[in-house]
């Protein structure tokens, strides 16, 4: 677990799939390597809507740079990516709805 602010734990998703596309790439899935950047892309959306949302509490969630190791196959991320943000995503919801809802999105 580690500690975040709402900006800061939506820019480590975004690099988060980031990686997720180069890694992707790498392998040969160009398929997977979009879909990762498309997902960045609507994070990075999530954050320029939330023009303003405060909270003094941090976030405590997952890391998901911690589990890019275990990816080697698109399989592998879509598994991941359900693992990861679903769990992100209930302790982001009293925080941030519009981040939850887009993280179980992307996760289905």
């Amino acid at each position: 677990m580690k500690r975040y602010t709402l900006s800061s734990l939506i820019t480590r998703l975004a690099s988060f799939e980031e990686a997720l596309a180069e890694k992707m790439d790498a392998k040969g899935y160009a398929e997977a390597a979009e879909k990762a950047r498309r997902h960045a892309s609507e994070i990075r959306e999530v954050r320029d809507f939330i023009i303003v949302e405060m909270t003094l509490e941090p976030i405590e969630t997952l890391d998901p740079m911690e589990f890019l190791d275990e990816v080697a196959t698109p399989g592998d991320v879509e598994g991941l990516r359900r693992r990861v943000y679903t769990k992100i995503a209930e302790d982001v919801e009293p925080v941030s709805g519009e981040l939850a809802d887009l993280l179980r999105r992307l996760s289905s």
